[in-house]
């Protein structure tokens, strides 16, 4: 990503991640927060096929680009264009200047 333009991040997506909130009754509740809304290029990998209880699944894979992201784990997840995307790696670019999230859209 050496010489990256900033343009090319011009996609918005959200990342989003796990809070605990306690019930009326002490019982513990997980919900969804947004960490944070951010530009992003997106670059769709690839596709395969699994084969699962007999049938055919599709495994989407697309990559997010954005600007680096202090804390930002395989535990956080992306909403983008409607759909759900599970970070499976996270790669730095340039020292601190960005992040590269390879996800894999949820079905």
């Amino acid at each position: 990503m050496k010489g990256a333009n900033i343009a090319d991040l011009d996609r918005q997506i959200v990342i989003k991640s796990t809070a605990i909130s306690t019930g009326d009754a002490g019982e513990q509740i997980p919900g969804a927060v947004t960490s944070s809304t951010v530009w992003a290029k997106v670059n769709y990998r690839f596709g395969d096929e699994d084969v699962e209880a007999n049938r055919v699944e599709m495994n989407s894979r697309v990559e997010f680009t954005v600007r680096y992201f202090s804390g930002i784990t395989n535990k956080h997840w992306i909403e983008f264009d409607g759909f759900v995307f599970d970070i499976i790696h996270i790669e730095e670019k340039g020292r601190k200047r960005f992040h590269v999230l390879l996800t894999e859209k949820r079905v």
